[in-house]
């Protein structure tokens, strides 16, 4: 069984405002995993450790576990591939 306290990291990524909308970046590249929100920095990690692996990203609410409620609402989704 994979427990979650391993196979996962947990990010705090602050309180969402009510009433608007906001704004997630999501960078992968130069061997950093980076979160922007809102136009600030709130993580950034180096995943040199996987760069034999592919990334892939998907949007939603995904609960793995019992009892999980949640709710997402997409306006805007975008998506760039950066070629050096």
């Amino acid at each position: 069984m994979c427990k979650s306290e391993v196979a996962y990291s947990q990010v705090d990524l602050g309180k969402a405002p009510t009433g608007k909308s906001t704004d997630f970046d999501i960078t992968v590249g130069n061997k950093i995993l980076a979160i922007d929100v809102n136009g600030e920095r709130k993580m950034e990690k180096d995943i040199d450790y996987w760069r034999h692996l592919l990334t892939y990203f998907k949007a939603g609410v995904y609960n793995q576990f019992t009892n999980g409620q949640s709710e997402a609402h997409f306006y805007k989704l975008e998506y760039t591939a950066l070629k050096n």
